[in-house]
């Protein structure tokens, strides 16, 4: 068993057929593994998307990057791991989708978690202007709510971004300003929220970073 936690606040727990064997291996299909990418290629492939899925791959009982994968597909045998924050690089094609191998895991089942969210695809900067960053994230969750399957779930009314600081950021620092005032400011272990439901960030004028962000996430 490999448990989905959507970061909408929703979770639910997917039973994978398995080994009666308490200690087998956990394993799941490509398609449940990477769930919605297929719908995201066809999408992709119809008009320009500024959106992207993103997968997150956590065990109770092994760091991230000590979790292997690996599947069989046209005679070759695939093998990929996470990354040490538990983020999947690996993706899949729709061919490897289509045949839909079982992937198997070095984990014993029922131990490991999967993580779905929605990526921004934007430009890393410093310094964005509000509007044009408010208008992105807008854009975000309108064509979220084009997909039907399991990316559905983030199509609820949402206006927050989580903000990514890359691991390398020393000082992670941020700012929000209007009229060249501070609105809002904060010092971010790892990532930081801006909600554009509050006025107050919806009018600044700009976001300021002490470090080019490595991702922005619909929140």
């Amino acid at each position: 068993m490999i448990r989905f936690v959507f970061l909408v606040i929703v979770a639910v727990l997917i039973s994978l057929p398995v080994r009666s064997d308490a200690d087998a291996p956990a394993t799941i299909s490509l398609e449940k593994l990477f769930s919605g990418y297929g719908e995201y290629l066809d999408a992709l492939s119809k008009r320009m998307l500024i959106i992207a899925p993103a997968y997150t791959l956590t065990a109770k009982l092994a760091k991230p990057e000590e979790i292997e994968l690996g599947f069989d597909f046209e005679g070759r045998h695939i093998s990929f791991q996470p990354q040490a924050d538990g983020r999947l690089r690996f993706r899949p094609s729709a061919g490897m989708l289509k045949a839909n191998p079982d992937v198997q895991t070095n984990q014993p089942r029922g131990t490991l978690a999967l993580t779905l969210t929605i990526d921004v695809v934007m430009i890393a900067r410093n310094r964005y202007v509000m509007e044009e960053l408010h208008e992105r994230v807008h854009k975000a969750w309108g064509q979220v709510k084009g997909f039907r399957g399991m990316m559905s779930i983030f199509a609820s009314k949402h206006s927050a971004l989580l903000v990514h600081f890359p691991t390398s950021c020393t000082e992670r620092k941020w700012m929000v300003t209007r009229l060249g005032k501070t609105v809002v400011s904060g010092a971010a272990e790892q990532s930081f929220v801006l909600d554009f439901s509050e006025k107050q960030i919806r009018k600044a004028d700009q976001l300021l970073l002490s470090c080019r962000p490595d991702r922005f996430t619909l929140n």
